[in-house]
């Protein structure tokens, strides 16, 4: 089930985020580092790297 929630961020908020991640030095990773064992094995995706400043201040 997915659950919407109305508002939850200001479109200022969801500017920055978007300028974050689509930043050219934004650490984009193999998704399949944060997947557990059985997981990684299909897991294809890419993620922001989870120790990286971007991750951080999105948090």
């Amino acid at each position: 089930m997915l659950l919407t929630l109305p508002a939850l961020l200001s479109p200022e908020e969801v500017r920055h985020a978007r300028t974050l991640l689509d930043a050219p030095d934004a650490p984009w990773v193999d998704g399949r580092v944060s997947a557990g064992a059985q997981a990684q094995h299909v897991k294809r995706n890419e993620q922001l790297a989870q120790d990286s400043a971007q991750a951080a201040e999105l948090r």
